[in-house]
């Protein structure tokens, strides 16, 4: 059964109601004539009877006349029934009309109600994300506010373990704390940056511009359907992988700007190089010859452009992926404070005469003490291989190695590799 507060519905009886009122205005028209015709029937039979009453005729005309009054009478009965439901065909008429405009105005109410709720939970989801983006930055700032306090305590921890009773010329002596301390504070620089380069991003968004060999490589993980998660642990082993290369297993002095195109530099590098491959037995004084000339170079104090370059290098890897002013300024900030960190450090190391080293356990390789898996790979190749999720992936970070001067065959692992295993 149709819905009675339907419109089309109502509608449609509205027009069935108007087609059976005109069939009935028509048989009223006509049963009107008729009566006419009747009316005059009974005057000419009045003027029949008065001319023929005498005649033998007259009970037969009685007769028919009579007939002819009863039909009219039944006719008349009919036609009064015809207009009782013509009133009431008219009245319901009358009431759907009321109906359909009052539904029109419900139905024109509820539009009007849905687009403004549209319209409140349109701004809702604005302000939730507005708000998510502002707590994401104030983590960041919180984290990055952290990390400055670190870092100066981390300072004030080497200078006072640079101040000692004994001022011979022996090299720097750093606590190891201090030293593990300062190089997992890049693997969390390092974090804080993948996260706000793997912010927001498609793949479209990432596969407009012509990329170089290992960029294509890294961003090859962006059409493979990878998680959120999974592109940010390939972001942060491609970070740590280029801060490695261009700053802490750099040989250097940080004396890149003295003298005509760093020929001091280089010079000194060339010399430390020719030293260890030559002066067997004589490590310890190719350590005492490296921690003096880095005591001297520092007498200069001269501004390194080696974090700047490194700087430019992240910056250009990650091009597809670098936001637009004013978070440009935020990641290009947190970007320099990493290189400039990690330089302290690798200046801080060749300082001493102990040996530290970043070092990296292989691919496919077993895990062992000295790593830490962080997360699992999921794999899209073949699985046959037997590799498990005791076997390493990549590396998102190297361990850092001491080798104390009194024992350069003791190695010890002052901080974990961060590993992705299968």
């Amino acid at each position: 059964m149709q819905d009675s507060a339907n419109p089309d519905y109502l509608y449609a009886c509205f027009l069935d109601i108007s087609e059976r009122n005109n069939h009935l205005a028509g048989q009223v028209d006509d049963l009107e004539r008729r009566f006419t015709d009747l009316q005059e029937s009974v005057g000419s039979v009045r003027t029949e009877f008065q001319a023929i009453k005498m005649g033998s005729t007259f009970t037969a005309i009685i007769e028919r006349q009579g007939r002819e009054l009863a039909e009219l009478r039944e006719q008349t009965g009919t036609l009064h029934q015809f207009e009782l439901a013509y009133q009431g065909l008219t009245d319901k008429f009358e009431a759907a009309g009321q109906r359909v405009e009052a539904l029109t105005a419900e139905n024109k109410a509820l539009g009007l109600s849905r687009d403004e709720s549209a319209r409140q939970v349109k701004e809702l989801q604005s302000q939730i994300e507005k708000l998510e983006s502002e707590n994401e930055d104030m983590l960041l700032e919180l984290k990055s506010a952290d990390d400055e306090k670190q870092r100066l305590e981390g300072q004030a921890d080497v200078l006072r373990g640079m101040i000692t009773k004994n001022r011979e010329l022996n090299g720097t002596q750093v606590d190891d704390n201090t030293i593990a301390t300062s190089f997992m504070k890049l693997r969390d620089q390092i974090q804080g940056i993948a996260l706000k380069l793997c912010s927001g991003k498609s793949d479209k968004d990432v596969l407009q511009d012509e990329l170089s060999t290992p960029q294509s490589i890294y961003f090859a993980h962006w059409q493979g359907g990878s998680s959120q998660s999974q592109l940010r642990n390939r972001t942060r082993a491609a970070i740590f992988d280029m801060v490695y290369n261009m700053i802490l297993r750099q040989e250097c002095f940080g004396l890149e700007n003295l003298g005509e195109n760093s020929e001091v530099e280089r010079g000194l590098m060339n010399f430390e190089s020719a030293m260890n491959r030559m002066s067997q037995g004589h490590e310890d004084d190719v350590a005492e010859w490296r921690t003096q000339t880095m005591r001297c170079a520092s007498f200069l104090q001269l501004e390194s452009t080696m974090p700047g370059q490194t700087v430019g290098a992240i910056r250009h890897f990650f091009a597809p992926l670098w936001p637009q002013p004013p978070a440009e300024d935020k990641l290009h900030a947190l970007v320099t404070q990493l290189c400039k960190d990690a330089f302290s450090l690798a200046m801080l190391l060749r300082s001493c005469k102990d040996v530290y080293r970043c070092e990296f356990p292989p691919p496919r390789s077993r895990l062992t003490e000295d790593t830490e898996p962080q997360e699992r790979e999921l794999r899209q190749e073949d699985m046959s291989d037997g590799l498990t999720d005791q076997d390493i992936a990549y590396n998102l970070s190297g361990m850092l190695v001491k080798y104390p001067k009194q024992d350069a065959e003791k190695r010890l692992v002052l901080v974990k590799a961060h590993v992705i295993v299968y």
